[in-house]
């Protein structure tokens, strides 16, 4: 094999080297905009389930209130 030849091989092996690099950037890529879109709907989502919460214990502490128990009851705050 000449010289010419042996850095012909070479440069096709980097070329191959390099796609598959520049594949792999693009896959990173996506799935970094994958788990951004996920986190994003896990917050909401949490938001979703704090304002439940917030609901059940007002309904709880006016159930606790309506039958005069509130005294009995631990913070609720």
């Amino acid at each position: 094999m000449t010289e010419l030849e042996q850095l012909q091989q070479e440069l096709r092996h980097w070329q191959r080297l390099q796609h598959q690099t520049e594949e792999e950037y693009q896959s990173i890529r996506r799935t970094a905009s994958e788990t951004a879109d996920l986190n994003k709907q896990l917050s909401d989502l949490n938001k979703q389930v704090v304002n439940q919460n917030m609901r059940l214990i007002a309904i709880m502490q006016g159930c606790l209130e309506h039958y005069d128990l509130l005294p009995l009851a631990p913070r609720l705050n």
